[in-house]
């Protein structure tokens, strides 16, 4: 008998599944030193705000990939981090980015005007180079370095061992970046993962279909756009 085709559901996580998450994230934290080891609490709070996006594993329900996009305050940027995948070579970290960029830019507040009024960051430590492809690939650009002493670094930042300070690089996920993202989503997104052909589901919450997801994305996209377009006039 063949065997059934992998299948990947990316959704938000709900508070109910918020203890299996929590585990998933703290076995791949204790082996990962560049993945911040949330607290049980801290994941809890991300899917009860709804700001925890997870990939299952159709067949058997089980996580394979999680990342949050958060606040520390409702007048700070938003972070994405934690981004922690199992199945490697399929494209389920840059859908889940994807995914998780995407659902915080059309129910969040971050655009206004077409400007940025809240901007989302990453962060990512000098050492860790898995992550800078993907995010500079996603539309995230370089915005600044910082150095801190063990001492004064914010608590989510990871430490090592080391002696030394940390230093970690800025990432900002900039308007290009969200054109670039509703291209995708709008045009290339055709329910699979690439390259390696796995279905991909996009659960959203209520009656909400990836639809409703792709032409809030192209009306932001449309006033950043219309925007630019009156800026330019204004200086003809």
């Amino acid at each position: 008998m063949a065997a059934l085709p992998n299948s990947f559901v990316f959704a938000q996580v709900p508070s109910t599944a918020a203890e299996n998450a929590f585990e998933f994230h703290r076995n791949f934290a204790s082996k990962d030193p560049h993945i911040h080891p949330r607290i049980e609490s801290e994941i809890d709070e991300f899917a009860q705000s709804g700001h925890l996006f997870g990939v299952r594993r159709k067949s058997t329900n089980e996580f394979v990939g999680l990342c949050y996009v958060v606040q520390d305050s409702a007048e700070s940027d938003w972070q994405l981090g934690g981004l922690t995948v199992t199945v490697q070579k399929q494209g389920i970290g840059e859908l889940l980015v994807r995914f998780a960029l995407a659902h915080t830019i059309v129910y969040g507040v971050l655009l206004q005007e077409g400007k940025w009024a809240q901007k989302i960051m990453a962060y990512v430590r000098n050492d860790n180079d898995a992550p800078r492809r993907l995010i500079t690939s996603l539309g995230f650009e370089h915005s600044a370095t910082d150095v801190f002493s063990h001492e004064d670094a914010p608590a989510w930042m990871e430490r090592n061992s080391e002696p030394g300070n940390i230093v970690f690089d800025e990432f900002t996920f900039t308007l290009d970046g969200l054109r670039q993202l509703t291209t995708w989503f709008s045009e290339s997104f055709d329910g699979r993962l690439h390259p390696s052909g796995a279905e991909a589901q996009i659960d959203l919450a209520g009656h909400n279909r990836i639809e409703h997801l792709t032409k809030a994305l192209r009306h932001l996209a449309g006033e950043r756009d219309s925007q630019l377009c009156l800026l330019e006039s204004s200086y003809a």
